[in-house]
């Protein structure tokens, strides 16, 4: 039995947030198409808004030399407005438009043993699934790789990092729709437990 406990891997669950550090959508300008005089010519454009909080949950499995695999499920909408101006004038910017992901990244973290704090850096594939897609259509798969520090409080563990995401290209994007921003970073916090 002895050999049993040691060999079973424990489980931690919980919940992961945080936001967006970089824009979601690449913003564009179309400019007109030309011929009408100054300030009258009008120009279409599409602008990533700040809809940044992320959230969602985490399970982690414990692997031996300080290894172990987690996969989170991250609720994150992307969200953009389109809008035209003219000439000179202030842009007029229609209404918020969004597309809702859930992010889906497997990570094979390492937690460098210190006596307070646990330093972890964490890599692996990403996978994104989205819908109410207004007309754009995000890539569903990507890379991560984060660096973070976990520390406990009672059998609590917590741990802020800082993640990068490298996204495939937007591929069959509609005309005059956004694409998303491939290269993008997110801080994130997770709770988890034991």
């Amino acid at each position: 039995m002895p050999v049993l406990s040691a060999c079973a891997q424990p489980f931690s669950f919980g919940i992961v947030g945080g936001e967006g550090l970089t824009q979601d959508f690449q913003n564009y300008d179309l400019p007109p198409n030309g011929g009408s005089p100054p300030g009258t010519t009008v120009s279409i454009l599409g602008v990533s808004t700040p809809q940044r909080w992320i959230a969602g949950g985490t399970v982690e499995a414990r692997l031996p030399l300080h290894l172990s695999v987690e996969v989170d499920a991250l609720y994150h909408i992307l969200r953009f407005r389109e809008g035209n101006q003219s000439g000179q004038a202030q842009p007029q910017l229609f209404q918020y438009q969004h597309s809702v992901t859930w992010e889906l990244p497997v990570l094979l973290k390492y937690r460098f043993q210190l006596p307070l704090v646990k330093p972890f850096i964490d890599a692996g594939p990403a996978f994104r699934y989205s819908y109410a897609l207004s007309y754009t259509n995000p890539s569903n798969h990507g890379f991560t790789a984060g660096l973070g520090v976990e520390a406990h409080l009672w059998r609590l563990k917590i741990a802020p990092q800082f993640r990068y995401l490298r996204w495939a290209r937007d591929q069959n994007v509609p005309r005059l729709a956004l694409t998303t921003v491939t290269d993008q970073v997110e801080f994130l916090t997770a709770i988890t437990f034991p």
